[in-house]
């Protein structure tokens, strides 16, 4: 996407709130509309027992970017709280250096597709500490796999209305932020109600249900009625 393009586009449309604020930042311009990413609706799985202790999955590369670090300073790998775990190959190998110097005992390092699939279906709470994501199809990912969410503010996903407790997803403001939202979750005796309300949002948001909006669009689109609206 480019400004330009944005500029003779008859419509734009955007995956959330953030790139909007991208936009407006940058460009001065804004979308008609914000229509999140989807899953697919095959990858969906139905919410098991919680675990004992609750494991705890962070997936991305070992990069600066993605916040590992401000998440892992907060928590000691020696919590018997719950069970932690990182998965992702390395990007930065100076950072990795820094991020699994006390926890390279818990690095699952890079996985493939289906065995990614298996971490997130052992998995209770997933935690996307990244100092910025346009959206964060992780945070999907975790919660179609019936696992509650820790997200930071800064991440497109975490900025939509609809993504709050009601729907297992617990924003952080930075890094101490989501180590007290993930400790706090571990201990709430409340897991298992999060993890069916995250994996209860992520059936509304199928590519089924997704492309349906963006036919509406088209459709309204295409007779010259479409007006700036919320996000979805």
């Amino acid at each position: 996407m480019s400004r330009r393009g944005v500029k003779n586009a008859g419509v734009v449309v955007v995956q959330s709130p953030e790139t909007v604020r991208q936009m407006k930042r940058l460009w001065r311009t804004d979308a008609d509309r914000t229509i999140p990413l989807g899953i697919e609706s095959e990858f969906l799985t139905e919410p098991t027992a919680t675990n004992t202790p609750p494991r705890v999955l962070l997936v991305g590369r070992l990069d600066r970017r993605k916040g590992q670090q401000r998440l892992l300073d907060h928590l000691s790998p020696n919590d018997e709280r719950f069970e932690l775990r990182l998965a992702g190959g390395i990007k930065d190998d100076e950072y990795a250096d820094e991020v699994l110097e006390e926890w390279s005992d818990h690095y699952l390092g890079y996985l493939s597709e289906s065995d990614l699939e298996e971490a997130y279906e052992s998995a209770d709470i997933v935690v996307v500490p990244s100092h910025l994501e346009n959206f964060s199809m992780v945070g999907l990912e975790a919660m179609a796999k019936r696992c509650a969410l820790v997200i930071t503010e800064d991440c497109g996903l975490a900025q939509f209305g609809w993504a709050d407790e009601d729907a297992g997803v617990f924003v952080a403001t930075d890094g101490p932020d989501a180590a007290s939202l993930l400790e706090h979750l571990s201990t709430s005796g409340s897991l298992d109600s999060y993890q069916r309300l995250a994996y209860g949002q992520a059936e509304q948001l199928t590519w089924k249900r997704i492309a349906d909006r963006y036919v509406d669009v088209y459709g309204t689109a295409t007779e010259g009625r479409v007006e700036p609206t919320a996000e979805v």
